[in-house]
């Protein structure tokens, strides 16, 4: 870089963006550099000869890093709340009980995340409630689409879950749409009983 260093620009960049996670990307090979630019708050340190492949490892980590990080303060801010940021999310469950109110509170918490979220209970216990509730509070704009996969085998799960082109099997006179498909930018939820 022309005028600055990217060891001098670190400082500037967490100042300004302190949530981001920065990469260090650099032609300079030397240890002192890394562990200065660690210490002073990169996520990583990768030499320019570094592989595409370790490029996006590092980005992967670092976005999960900061997902991770992002999710732990909604959960932390979510539970030192007594107010859900989502109340008509959980219209459809009513109840005056304080440890479902801290259910609640986790749910939007976790609503967010880009991770799967899975819900167990016994039949009847509320699941696809919960699901539809965690689907509300994610302000995803995408359809919700539950599916109870308990009667299912394999291949009418999977069929469910892909669809399937018109001849993919005896019997498939037409395109059918699976739920991802119906589901963009939202969520699939898959419940199973026990728990």
């Amino acid at each position: 870089m022309p005028h600055m260093s990217g060891r001098e620009l670190l400082p500037l960049v967490i100042r300004r963006f302190p949530d981001v996670p920065i990469l260090i990307v650099t032609g300079v090979d030397e240890v002192r550099m890394a562990v200065e630019c660690m210490r002073a708050g990169a996520f990583d340190y990768l030499v320019n000869r570094s592989d595409a492949e370790t490029l996006l490892a590092a980005v992967r980590r670092a976005i999960e890093v900061h997902e991770t990080r992002r999710e732990n303060a909604l959960l932390k801010k979510s539970l030192l709340s007594v107010e859900l940021s989502h109340p008509d999310a959980f219209a459809g469950l009513v109840t005056g009980n304080r440890a479902m109110h801290s259910l609640f509170q986790y749910i939007e918490a976790v609503a967010a995340s880009s991770h799967p979220i899975l819900i167990t209970g016994e039949t009847g216990s509320g699941k696809e409630l919960v699901a539809r509730a965690a689907h509300k509070a994610s302000d995803r704009k995408g359809e919700f689409v539950a599916v109870n996969i308990a009667g299912l085998d394999d291949n009418v799960f999977s069929d469910s879950l892909f669809g399937h082109l018109r001849g993919a099997f005896t019997g498939a006179m037409e395109v059918r749409k699976g739920l991802i498909e119906r589901a963009p930018a939202g969520r699939c939820f898959s419940t199973r009983s026990g728990s």
